[in-house]
């Protein structure tokens, strides 16, 4: 067996802080830990165990965490506790987390939050990493909540791939915008504007173009104007289902 990757340690060096204070955005370099501390064991077959998830809820959101008992300590990216709790204040932590091989975790600061469990309730504290990684539930939130093991599913689906497209709004049928961007058209050194005259339609045609424009206008995609010099003619092209396709001459 191989493996790909090792489990949290953690050494507690001085007790946590009370006094609560901002703490700036971390810059990090993209890292991600996943391979610090999750332990992935490649079978003969091939095939690789798939880590144990809990769904959890904290501060009243549903947070799936990934159960590694070889952790001390439970952990949330910086950038997933700034996505579901944006107003929770970051405390000044003087805890170590190092990896089996030494290798010390950037560590952003520490939250308490209030976790709910099968109808167990209770205030754990979650320490808060840089990098972008899956949250752990270690043993100290392992020995304070009972889990039930029949509900824990073995399949994590959610990938960074999954996780990108449910962050932007664009993989969907309805017709997408650019925001904030200015776009400016170079335009040939000495370049006259031309304006062409619309070409004449077929009477059975009129009606679908006209809904065409009418739809594009509505949408966004055309802007009605008054007057431009510059006018290129339209060729409407017939689809399939009966509609037309407006492209510019």
């Amino acid at each position: 067996m191989g493996f790909q990757s090792k489990p949290l340690r953690d050494r507690e060096e001085v007790s946590t802080s009370d006094e609560s204070s901002d703490i700036d955005n971390p810059t990090s370099d993209g890292q991600s830990f996943l391979t610090a501390y999750t332990i992935k064991v490649a079978l003969e077959t091939g095939e690789v165990n798939k880590p144990l998830m809990a769904k959890v809820k904290v501060n009243g959101k549903s947070l799936n965490m990934e159960i590694d008992t070889g952790s001390g300590k439970s952990i949330i990216s910086y950038q997933e506790c700034r996505q579901k709790f944006p107003k929770v204040k970051l405390r000044p932590v003087s805890v170590v987390l190092k990896t089996v091989t030494g290798q010390k975790i950037d560590l952003c600061g520490t939250i308490s939050v209030k976790v709910e469990y099968n109808h167990q309730k209770c205030v754990l504290p979650l320490m808060v990493i840089k990098g972008n990684s899956p949250s752990l539930m270690g043993r100290d939130w392992l020995s304070a909540l009972k889990v039930d093991w029949k509900t824990v599913f073995t399949v994590n689906r959610v990938t960074k791939l999954t996780d990108s497209v449910a962050g932007y709004n664009v993989f969907n049928d309805d017709m997408g915008c650019v925001k904030g961007v200015k776009v400016k058209l170079e335009l040939a050194e000495g370049a006259q504007p031309k304006f062409f005259k619309p070409r004449a339609l077929p009477f059975a045609q009129k009606s679908k173009v006209g809904d065409e424009l009418e739809r594009m206008v509505k949408s966004g995609i055309l802007e009605k104007v008054d007057y431009s010099n510059w006018a290129s003619p339209i060729v409407p092209v017939r689809k399939t289902d009966g509609t037309v396709r407006i492209c510019g001459d």
